[in-house]
């Protein structure tokens, strides 16, 4: 993986996976986990200057063990990330 990703492209995108099937449009709680999980990308060093999502630490944050795919997975209602 490399690049960058435009921080309001990543925040609908995680929101839109929260939401899934079951919501058509996004709510309160879908917005604040898009937010919530963007502050576990900070924590992970994933997020660089003006909040991009760079793709390369993504990656890396994920295989080290750093971003935990749990906390995604639960909230998408416990869907294997795998």
């Amino acid at each position: 993986m490399s690049g960058i990703v435009q921080e309001k492209d990543y925040l609908q995108c995680l929101e839109a996976l929260i939401r899934g099937t079951a919501l058509s449009t996004a709510n309160k709680a879908t917005k604040n986990f898009a937010y919530m999980y963007q502050h576990e990308l900070i924590r992970a060093g994933c997020i660089g200057e003006n909040n991009v999502l760079l793709m390369d630490k993504l990656g890396e944050a994920f295989t080290s063990g750093r971003l935990d795919t749990k906390l995604l997975s639960n909230a998408m209602g416990n869907k294997d990330l795998t």
